[in-house]
C-alpha cells in the first residue's frame, strides 16, 4: 500500500514538472493597450489576455469620452516561444473607434478578469485625419456615413441568443425560499454583432416592477457588473450576462406568476457587399439597429404548511444548531453567557430567538443578536446568533434542552423540526430566591402603614398657583403706580425751584 502512494507521488511530480517545462503554468491576466497613435478611421484596442488559460468572466470594458465602443471579439493563438515551451494565449478584444482627430487621455481603469481586478495604467492616443490606406476615402466626415448608409443595403444576420428567466424551483412551500434569476445568452457560435443599450439600467428598473413578487421577502444577490459566464445549456455553450438574481421567500399561498418581459438591444446590420463581416471595413460600415428579446412567463405554486400550531410563525429552511456554552461548573448569583446560533439555509431574517419560559432556577435577560447573509450560486444561507446573559438562582445540574429549543419546518422532509440545546451545567452555592425577596426591603413601609392617618386631604396644585401669581401681578403693579408717582413729584418739586429762582 506504502509503495503505491509512493507512486502515486512520483507520477504526479513528474505531470507537475512536465506541466511547467513546457509553459503550461496559467499566467495572471492583463491588459494590452493599442497603439499611441492612430488615424480618424483607425480603432483603438484594449485586448485581455490570458497566457496558458482561458477568459472565462470579465467585466464591461470601460467607457472613453469621445471614442465610440464596438463590438467585443474573441481571438485564441499558440505562439512558440523557444526551449520546446509553447504558450497559449486567449484574448478579448474591445475594439473603439475616435468621433474627431485630436490628443486624448485615457485615465487609468481595471477590469475584473476571471474574478482578479486587473489594473491599466491608462494612455495617451493620437488621432490624426482619415487614413486612405485603410480603405476610407480621407475627404469623408462622419456625416457623409450617413448618406453613404442611405445608398447601401444591409442584411440582418439572424442572432442565436435570447433572454431567459430561470427558477431553481417550480413549486414551494409558504416561506421556502427560491432563486429567480434574469439573464441575456449568447450562442459561442452567434455571428450577430450585438450591444447592451445605455438605457440597460432604465429598462431593468421596469422590468423588476413587473417580476418582483409583491407579497414575499426578497433577498437581492446585488449584481453590480453584467461579467459574461460560459455555461453549458443542453448541450450548447453560451455565454450568460447576468442582469438580475433573487430569493424570493413567499408570505402567503397564492401562486406566483411571472410575466413575459422584454429588453430591447443593440443590434448591427452588415452590409451585404462585406465579404467578411468579421473585418474592420465591415465594422466601420455597421448600421445601427434594435431587436427585443422576450422572456417566458413563469409560474410558481405555492403550498400551506402542514397543520401545526406554530405554522404561521415558524421559519422554513434547513437549520442546525450551533452552542457557546459557559463553564460546566457556575456559582449561584455569578451572571455567565450562553451563545444559541441556528445556521444553514433559508430566510434568515425571519431567525427569532427562542421563547425561554419563566423559572425558578435562571434569571434570563433578553439577547444581544448578531446575524450574517451569505449569498452565493443559487442558494441564500447564513447564520444568526442570540446571546444570552443568566444568573443562576439554585444550585444543581441543570439540562439547557429544557430552556431553549427552536422550531422550524424542513421543507427536504416536510416535516416540523425542533432544535435542542445539548449544553449542560451545574450550579454550585446559596439559594438566591430567599435573598431576592428580603433585597426589596419593603418592612418599613408597611410597619408605618397603622401610625399614619387614612384621611384624604384635597391638593388643588392649579389654584395655588394661580394665587402666587396674582400676588406677584399684584406686587408688580403696586411698584409701577409708586415709580410712576415718584416721577411725577421730583418733576412737580425741580419745576417749583426753577421758578422760585
Amino acid at each position: 500500500m506504502e509503495l503505491l502512494n509512493y507512486k502515486r507521488v512520483f507520477l504526479a511530480l513528474t505531470i507537475l514538472t512536465v506541466c511547467l517545462s513546457v509553459g503550461w503554468t496559467q499566467k495572471p491576466p492583463y491588459i494590452e493597450l493599442g497603439k499611441t497613435t492612430i488615424a480618424l478611421n483607425e480603432a483603438f484596442t484594449i485586448t485581455i489576455k490570458v497566457e496558458n488559460g482561458k477568459v472565462k468572466s470579465y467585466a464591461p470594458f470601460p467607457n472613453i469620452p469621445s471614442f465610440k465602443k464596438n463590438t467585443i471579439a474573441s481571438v485564441t493563438s499558440s505562439n512558440n516561444k523557444g526551449n520546446g515551451q509553447v504558450t497559449s494565449i486567449d484574448a478579448v478584444i474591445q475594439n473603439y473607434y475616435a468621433e474627431k482627430e485630436g490628443t486624448f487621455v485615457i485615465k487609468p481603469f481595471s477590469i475584473k478578469v476571471n474574478g482578479q481586478v486587473v489594473e491599466s495604467p491608462g494612455i495617451t492616443v493620437r488621432v490624426g485625419p482619415y487614413d486612405k490606406n485603410l480603405g476610407e476615402p480621407s475627404k469623408l466626415t462622419p456625416e457623409d456615413f450617413i448618406d453613404l448608409e442611405k445608398n447601401k443595403e444591409y442584411v440582418d444576420i439572424q442572432e442565436d441568443a435570447f433572454l431567459g428567466l430561470s427558477t431553481n424551483k417550480s413549486q414551494v412551500y409558504v416561506g421556502e425560499g427560491f432563486t429567480v434569476s434574469l439573464a441575456f445568452y449568447v450562442a459561442s457560435v452567434n455571428k450577430a454583432f450585438m450591444e447592451f443599450p445605455p438605457d440597460l439600467g432604465d429598462q431593468l428598473g421596469d422590468i423588476l416592477k413587473k417580476i418582483r413578487p409583491a407579497k414575499s421577502w426578497e433577498e437581492n444577490f446585488q449584481i453590480e457588473e453584467i461579467s459574461p459566464v460560459e455555461v453549458n445549456i443542453n448541450g450548447k455553450k453560451y455565454k450568460q450576462h447576468k442582469l438580475y438574481q433573487a430569493t424570493f421567500y413567499p408570505l402567503n399561498s397564492e401562486p406566483i406568476v411571472f410575466p413575459r418581459v422584454g429588453l430591447k438591444m443593440i443590434k448591427f446590420k452588415i452590409a451585404k457587399d462585406e465579404k467578411d463581416p468579421t473585418s474592420l471595413e465591415a465594422r466601420l460600415n455597421m448600421k445601427k439597429s434594435h431587436k427585443y428579446f422576450y422572456t417566458l412567463p413563469k409560474r410558481i405554486e405555492v403550498k400551506e404548511l402542514p397543520a401545526h400550531p406554530l405554522k404561521d410563525q415558524v421559519p422554513v429552511g434547513v437549520f442546525y444548531l450551533q452552542e457557546f456554552a459557559p463553564k460546566k461548573q457556575i456559582r449561584t448569583g455569578s451572571s455567565f453567557e450562553y451563545g444559541f446560533r441556528v445556521w444553514g439555509e433559508g430566510n434568515i431574517a425571519e431567525i427569532h430567538a427562542p421563547e425561554i419560559e419563566e423559572n425558578d432556577h435562571f434569571n434570563f435577560y433578553p439577547p444581544s443578536i448578531q446575524q450574517s447573509v451569505q449569498r452565493a450560486g443559487q442558494r441564500v444561507s447564513g447564520w444568526k446568533t442570540f446571546t444570552f446573559h443568566s444568573i443562576p438562582k439554585e444550585s444543581g445540574v441543570y439540562n439547557f434542552k429544557n430552556y431553549f429549543s427552536w422550531i422550524f419546518f424542513n421543507p427536504n422532509t416536510q416535516q416540523y423540526d425542533t432544535l435542542r440545546a445539548k449544553a449542560k451545567v451545574e450550579a454550585s452555592g446559596e439559594s438566591l430566591r430567599n435573598l431576592e425577596i428580603s433585597s426589596a426591603n419593603v418592612g418599613d413601609f408597611y410597619e408605618d402603614i397603622s401610625t399614619q392617618s387614612n384621611s384624604l386631604s384635597h391638593n388643588n396644585f392649579r389654584q395655588q398657583v394661580r394665587h402666587i401669581v396674582n400676588i406677584v401681578m399684584l406686587i408688580m403693579l403696586s411698584g409701577a403706580l409708586f415709580l410712576i408717582y415718584w416721577s411725577y413729584k421730583n418733576k412737580h418739586l425741580q419745576q417749583r425751584k426753577e421758578k422760585e429762582n
